[in-house]
């Protein structure tokens, strides 16, 4: 009886095809990073559905980020007075000017696109002078100033101005491991160069397990160096770096090294970039 107990979660919660179908979507859709893109140029309202993730927003100029953040609008029939802004949607079937004002319609997740879309934009215009070194980046920064079952996000930052972005090692269903290529800080901004990632291809999508972060896991993928060319170029807003009063956490009186990329605060986990910490 209790064998009975333990297998049969197993099986009621086993995804059905459609599932499969969605998440492998979700898993190539992660790699491409292509969201924003497929909202600007095809008039993909359902992008917009979702917050858009600090990558999809990095990878787009000032003019792209311009019509993403006007599309939030522009989907709920707002009619532009900027002609350049009126012809773009015209193109769209869904766009027809019809109101002056559009505020009750802006939802929370329209606010928080709109607010993330700013924020990059700022990067662009670089009217704002961050007081940082290059020498205060180098080293590997952290998504958490603690680390639980295994590392979350991870950038290496070195002093010949080659990093390395690593994702979460608890999130099995991802397929993109690893990002590398050239930094370098203009004004306010992050300026990364992508010239390499390690993808996972092909694999199986299972439920995920045990410690696993993500709704479900790849497994038997293989591992691929991609070179990236030309490089692709994301730029992040960043700020300055303060240290971070760990309190009780970390033992009295200990602080961190903290910065934020993008909407994202990272912390100083390694002063040296070549440390093999995985």
């Amino acid at each position: 009886m209790r064998i009975i107990l333990l297998l049969l979660p197993l099986f009621l919660f086993s995804f059905t095809e459609e599932e499969i179908e969605e998440f492998q979507k979700q898993s190539y859709e992660q790699l491409n990073n292509d969201r924003a893109i497929k909202a600007i140029y095809n008039g993909a309202l359902e992008e917009l559905e979702l917050v858009f993730p600090d990558d999809n927003l990095a990878i787009l100029n000032a003019h792209e980020l311009r019509l993403l953040r006007n599309m939030i609008y522009a989907q709920h029939m707002y009619v532009f007075r900027s002609i350049e802004l009126k012809e773009w949607f015209s193109k769209f079937e869904w766009y027809e000017p019809l109101d002056n004002d559009v505020t009750d319609y802006i939802t929370l997740i329209d606010s928080m696109n709109i607010k993330r879309i700013k924020l990059f934009e700022s990067a662009h215009k670089r009217t704002q002078v961050v007081d940082i070194d290059d020498d205060q980046l180098i080293g590997i920064w952290h998504i958490s100033p603690m680390v639980a079952a295994g590392y979350g996000k991870l950038i290496y930052f070195c002093p010949d101005h080659t990093f390395k972005i690593t994702g979460n090692q608890m999130d099995w269903g991802n397929r993109l491991s690893n990002i590398s290529g050239t930094w370098s800080i203009e004004v306010n901004a992050l300026v990364l160069e992508v010239t390499e990632k390690c993808v996972l291809t092909g694999g199986e999508i299972v439920e995920g397990y045990a410690s696993c972060a993500s709704d479900f896991a790849i497994e038997g993928g293989t591992s691929e160096i991609v070179t990236v060319s030309p490089s692709e170029t994301r730029i992040y807003p960043i700020s300055e770096i303060v240290k971070d009063d760990m309190g009780g956490a970390l033992g009295q009186g200990v602080s961190k090294s903290r910065i934020k990329i993008g909407t994202t605060y990272f912390w100083l986990f390694c002063n040296d970039p070549y440390s093999d910490i995985q």
